[in-house]
Order: C-alpha cells, then structure tokens, then sequence
C-alpha cells in the first residue's frame, strides 16, 4: 500500500486508559518523568502522557522498570534456572477510533523481554496476527529477536529486552466493530536460526511455547 495516513500511536495499559503525547518528550536526565511513567504503568493511575516510542533505551533496559522485578527480588530460592521464559509489557493495549478509512494506520508499542534466570538465549520471530478477514494488513518491527538471558544477581545491559513496534493498516474502510489483534511468537527462519547458533552455545526456539496471554490489541472501531 503506497498511501498511508497515519491515526496515532497508542500506548494503552487498559481497556479504560489512555495515553496521550507528552509534548515535551522524555528527558534522558528527568528522572521524575521516568518514576511517574513506571507508576503509571504499573497502577493505571496517569499523570504523564507520552508513548513507549519516547521512552529512553537506557531506562526501559533498566530490569527495576518492569512491575516483575519487585516480585522476583524477594524470591529467597533463585538457585534453579529456566530453560524458557519470556512476556509482553504491556500485555493489552486498546484503542478506540472513529472513520478508519482505507490507507490509514495505527502505531502500537510494547516491550518483549526475557523472563528472569532463564540460561537460554531465546530466538523468536513475531507477529501480529489480524482479524476482520482481509480488512487489515499487520507489520511488525523488528520481527526475528534473540533475547538474552537476565539474572537479577546480574543484570544485563544487552538484548534481554526489545521495543516491538506494530504496524496496522486498514486495506478498506473499516466497519465498525471490535478487532482483537494478537501477537505470536513462532521459531525464527533456519538461515536465523543458524546465525543465533553460531552466536552461543546456550540457544532455544521458543515458537512452540506460548505464554497464557502474550500480548492483545484490542481495537474498537466506530462510524
């Protein structure tokens, strides 16, 4: 599709919240806006308006940016380490939009990271998988990812952690109605495959294994 107009990039935590364009942006040095974002996300309760896209590498790569990490900390026996894990975060974001016409699009944002202690280097290549027969054409950036391991004793700086950029174009006018958009993660390419090997010895696919709920976009179109 050569035209496209774009909607908005949403970054929504809930059904019922919303999250609009903080003008001036993420500061790399305000520390307050990264608290207040982290609190909103984790809580509902928005007091910053910004998206995912402005939000600095340095701090969503931070483990202590993600609600897991309080829960994990205090875990008094971390000695076993896991073959697989991984998650969205946000895991559903929603939006809701009226006179979606053919050629226009939609931004969606989350992060995809590694669980924590998992020892492999997981290698996956994601989708987003479209409903509404034939209305919608989805593109995710970047696709094939190798997520590193994380140990909470260690933090890792490298690729424990990506922001998964999604892409939704409507191909006609959408009717209205409610589109549940979901996010798969299946193996990588053989050719992908081969290169995450070379790159450790510690490597698992994960395609065959699907988190409960990974992530949702859930889009209520209106006329």
């Amino acid at each position: 599709m050569k035209t496209r107009s774009m909607i908005g990039i949403i970054v929504i935590i809930s059904i019922s919240i919303f999250l609009l364009y903080y003008y001036g942006g993420f500061s790399n040095n305000n520390s307050n806006d990264l608290e207040n974002l982290k609190t909103g996300l984790q809580s509902g309760n928005y007091n910053v308006y910004t998206t995912i896209a402005d939000i600095p590498e340095e701090s969503y790569k931070k483990p202590d940016f993600y609600p897991s990490y309080e829960s994990f900390k205090d875990k008094k026996d971390r000695s076993q380490t896991g073959t697989y894990g991984y998650g969205a975060y946000p895991a559903e974001v929603s939006y809701n939009v009226t006179g979606l016409k053919a050629g226009q699009y939609i931004d969606v944002y989350t992060f995809v990271h590694s669980s924590y202690d998992v020892g492999n280097y997981q290698g996956m290549r994601l989708s987003l998988s479209s409903p509404g027969g034939g209305l919608f054409e989805a593109e995710t950036e970047p696709s094939d990812i190798l997520l590193s391991p994380l140990s909470i004793d260690s933090p890792q700086t490298s690729n424990w952690t990506y922001r998964i950029k999604m892409t939704i174009i409507a191909k006609k006018d959408i009717p209205e109605g409610k589109y549940v958009f979901k996010l798969k993660a299946d193996p990588p390419s053989i050719e992908t495959q081969m290169e995450y090997m070379n790159m450790t010895s510690n490597y698992t696919n994960v395609g065959m294994i699907q988190p409960g709920k990974f992530f949702d976009f859930v889009l209520n179109a209106y006329k």
